[in-house]
């Protein structure tokens, strides 16, 4: 990940502090320096920081999959009926930009009030990062557990089913494979842990961070994975990736149980109103 304070060599304060001085002296100097430059103009040193800001593979990956996700998003589910058509519009404004995150920001900033400005991107980009976290959970979870069933709505996994003959006449077997599709979405050097998905993620949020600052948002205002609902009915920002992984999955399962009732209960109602059917047509 690309450092915050990554600055060129000709505006570094260290170049003014005495190379023979201890590493720390010039570190807090610098960090003195950065700190007052951040604070003279936020948008200004947040633009800066973009102009040399890059990506990580695994945090592009979830930008990409995230807006296309996002470009689809219904509301489906969404029982708010303010919240389905708010998903929906946002939908529309991203598959209208074909998926580009700055078409989409030039859009609707160029629709937005001066003083709306920074509120509006904020919110665009807090959502594609939410979806961010749920693609990113759902990576950790088939990496942990290969032969897992993944039956998700939003990004479905269009795989075959494993075959019992995996490793034995040639194929790949599953967790090879999976290590391989990981490797692709977040590089080469992926290596034998979960810590790349927290990592892709800090990296993303850090990225809609700065961008969010150089419109004008306040930088002691940081932008969160997602936010929990304590039973006040207040939020609780969760700051941590690791720990909005967690959520994400806590929040998958428990989706996946409530979908599972549905479909029991269609198949109840259908199985009984199939005997009725049965039951009339042999009277008749």
């Amino acid at each position: 990940m690309k450092s915050l304070f990554k600055r060129k060599p000709a505006d570094s304060a260290v170049d003014a502090t005495n190379h023979d001085a201890p590493v720390e002296v010039e570190t807090s100097l610098l960090e003195q320096h950065i700190k007052e430059e951040r604070e003279s103009d936020p948008a200004a040193f947040a633009a800066e920081q973009l102009s040399t800001f890059q990506l990580t593979p695994g945090a592009k990956s979830l930008l990409d999959r995230s807006l296309d996700n996002a470009a689809k998003n219904t509301g489906e589910g969404l029982e708010d009926p303010d919240a389905r058509i708010e998903v929906q519009l946002r939908a529309a404004v991203i598959d209208a930009a074909g998926n580009d995150l700055n078409i989409a920001i030039e859009a609707l900033t160029a629709s937005s009030k001066p003083t709306e400005i920074a509120s509006v991107v904020q919110s665009l980009l807090y959502n594609v990062l939410k979806g961010a976290v749920f693609i990113a959970n759902i990576d950790r979870q088939r990496y942990l557990d290969p032969n897992a069933d993944f039956d998700m709505t939003m990004y479905t996994d269009r795989r075959e089913e494993v075959s019992p003959m995996d490793g034995q006449t040639g194929h790949t077997p599953q967790a090879d494979w999976n290590l391989e599709e990981l490797k692709v979405l977040y590089g080469r050097d992926f290596g034998a842990t979960e810590d790349v998905f927290a990592t892709a993620l800090e990296d993303l949020r850090l990225f809609f961070q700065l961008t969010v600052e150089a419109f004008g948002w306040d930088p002691d205002r940081p932008m969160p994975f997602g936010n929990v609902m304590e039973k006040d009915g207040s939020f609780t920002p969760i700051h941590d990736p690791e720990a909005a992984l967690d959520q994400a999955e806590i929040k998958r399962q428990v989706s996946r149980a409530k979908r599972r009732d549905r479909t029991n209960t269609t198949l109840a109602a259908a199985a009984a109103r199939a005997k009725e059917i049965v039951r009339a047509a042999l009277q008749r």
